[in-house]
């Protein structure tokens, strides 16, 4: 199954000729008012809000996400894991809280035993 083909069968705002009643966003995800969409934004390579809230979690096939996300060259932050335990984290964080505690604590115990 492909991203078009998930989309003709689960997403709720496409129309069978194609059109899309849902709401439109900008590229930097922001709504814009009244405005109708002949096409679907993912066929147009763009991101849809919709589609990644509502449909995209529910998928369990990694291949459609992955289309997903080379349509529309974007990386989602759960897709990024701790190095240590595997946790997914946020944005511009390296490690998860508690890998962060754990090596904090043992960068004390380091400077603390060079200073003995």
């Amino acid at each position: 199954m492909t991203v078009t083909q998930l989309i003709k069968q689960d997403c709720a705002n496409m129309n069978p000729d194609g059109s899309c009643n849902g709401p439109r966003y900008d590229d930097k995800l922001q709504p814009v008012p009244n405005v109708a969409c002949e096409r679907c934004m993912i066929t147009d390579g763009k991101r849809c809000l919709y589609f990644e809230e509502s449909i995209l979690p529910g998928v369990e096939d990694v291949d459609i996400v992955w289309e997903y996300k080379k349509i529309n060259s974007y990386v989602v932050a759960s897709d990024r894991k701790c190095p240590e335990c595997g946790v997914e984290i946020p944005k511009r964080k390296r490690y998860c809280e508690n890998c962060t505690r754990k090596r904090r604590i043992l960068s004390h115990r380091r400077h603390n035993a060079k200073r003995v």
